[in-house]
């Protein structure tokens, strides 16, 4: 009981510090070189996240996306399973874009408690290492990630 309070402590105070001015300018996480350019979410339909639309985080499944479904957004591109929802993406890429940019919020965490070298970002986050939080997804390093938060 008393490391899921901590935890459930240290997931607000993780996504109080994403939401402050230092991260909102922060690049969006491209996690590899793709013949489309560098991928983001690896290839997963963001809006698959959100089956009952971008409020609705509920019951949200990962599916790959695919590459005739693409949508290029801040030089990183994004697949989706079908044309709609590519579609419903490029409407509104902010209400479906993961926070903290895509990255490890364990990595974003430690680059602003460590001070690192100008440039240094960290690892993409996994989309299947996922918290949900202040209407967004929040990425981790890999399954099992999540529960630190």
């Amino acid at each position: 009981m008393k490391h899921s309070i901590y935890g459930g402590i240290a997931a607000l105070g993780m996504l109080a510090l994403l939401g402050s001015p230092a991260f909102a300018d922060e690049p969006i996480a491209p996690v590899a070189s793709h013949e489309v350019g560098p991928l983001g979410a690896f290839g997963y339909d963001l809006t698959k996240l959100f089956p009952g639309g971008a409020t609705n985080p509920n019951d949200g499944e990962l599916v790959m996306g695919n590459v005739r479904h693409r949508v290029q957004h801040d030089g990183v591109t994004f697949l989706f399973a079908t044309a709609d929802a590519a579609e419903t993406f490029g409407e509104q890429p902010d209400r479906y874009l993961p926070g903290g940019g895509g990255y490890c919020l364990l990595g974003l965490h430690r680059r602003a408690t460590h001070a690192p070298h100008k440039g240094d970002m960290p690892p993409p986050g996994d989309p299947t290492a996922r918290t949900f939080g202040d209407g967004r997804w929040y990425f981790h390093g890999g399954p099992g990630a999540e529960k630190i938060f």
